[in-house]
């Protein structure tokens, strides 16, 4: 999996995460009023926290179905 990451505030900010499936050891998606958070735990104790704002209903389908389609990916 390969995620980018920027800081809204920095514009010349960014960081790319890369890891294995496989190396995920827990993970859970946080539905909240108008955003969604992303957490993983990796073999390695390494936690990220990945949090989207302005999330309406539509992104936050969005998000389920991607979240599915990686926790499918692990459990393979």
């Amino acid at each position: 999996m390969i995620l980018f990451d920027r800081d809204p505030m920095a514009v010349h900010y960014k960081k790319i995460h890369m890891f294995p499936y496989h190396s995920i050891s827990t993970s859970a998606v946080c539905f909240k009023p108008g955003k969604a958070e992303l957490l993983f735990s990796f073999d390695s104790g390494y936690q990220l926290h990945i949090n989207f704002i302005d999330m309406h209903h539509d992104k936050k389908e969005n998000l389920k179905k991607i979240y599915k389609i990686m926790m499918e990916e692990k459990i393979r």
